[in-house]
């Protein structure tokens, strides 16, 4: 990890995004698989370090800091999908990790990434920001709203 230390036993980082944004990350552990922990829209990292601090008694564990939220630099015209997704996958390359935890829109996110090749060997959702059978108006989200195929892993390049 890049900089210094957050809170007792957690330290932070920060990679750059495909586009040059700065994502900072927060880690705590040092056994264990890695995860990766994907907050919902509403949230900051910091505020699952209680979350995080209890798994990283067996793994350790990576909060990324979405767009415009504490560490995560701007959102910027060009925050969507795709640079969200970017985010994902360049913490997942600077930390290594396999595994994923994700909650809301986080979810949706982590599970964009997932679908479009991010190299995950297991993914877990809570309340995912997704829409069920048309139980959320998704025409903003043109393209995204693919399932993945029942029993099969996404694709990985």
């Amino acid at each position: 990890m890049a900089a210094g230390v957050a809170t007792p036993g957690f330290t932070v980082g920060s990679v750059h995004s495909a586009d040059g944004t700065v994502i900072g990350y927060r880690g705590v552990g040092s056994g264990g698989p890695a995860l990766l922990v994907v907050p919902g829209a509403l949230s900051v990292a910091e505020e699952l370090d209680g979350v995080a601090a209890e798994l990283a008694r067996h793994l350790t564990v990576h909060t990324v800091e979405r767009r415009g939220r504490g560490a995560g630099g701007p959102r910027g015209d060009g925050c969507g999908v795709d640079a969200e997704c970017a985010d994902i996958e360049a913490v997942r390359a600077a930390t290594g990790v396999r595994l994923v935890f994700a909650h809301s829109f986080g979810a949706f996110r982590a599970l964009e990434s997932a679908l479009r090749g991010s190299a995950f060997d297991r993914i877990a959702f809570c309340e995912p920001g997704v829409s069920i059978d048309g139980s959320v108006p998704m025409g903003w989200a043109p393209g995204t709203e693919r399932p993945p195929a029942r029993g099969k892993a996404p694709r990985r390049s």
